[in-house]
């Protein structure tokens, strides 16, 4: 398992060197998986070039 903060820096590495899709969990199912947190990874992105197209207050309610 890999620990989330890793996981997290791994996937903004990755944004960073222009891939178009990473593979995250939801905030509530994310806790000992290794896909890192999605609202934490959108968060970073926000006010960037990449920043993400996801309505997050939709996601927010389905959670």
């Amino acid at each position: 398992m890999t620990p989330a903060g890793i996981a997290a820096a791994s996937v903004l590495a990755a944004v960073d060197a222009g891939v178009d899709a990473v593979d995250l969990a939801m905030d509530s199912m994310s806790g000992l998986t290794s896909q890192p947190n999605m609202g934490s990874v959108i968060e970073a992105l926000r006010h960037t070039e990449r920043q993400s197209s996801l309505n997050t207050s939709f996601c927010e309610e389905i959670i």
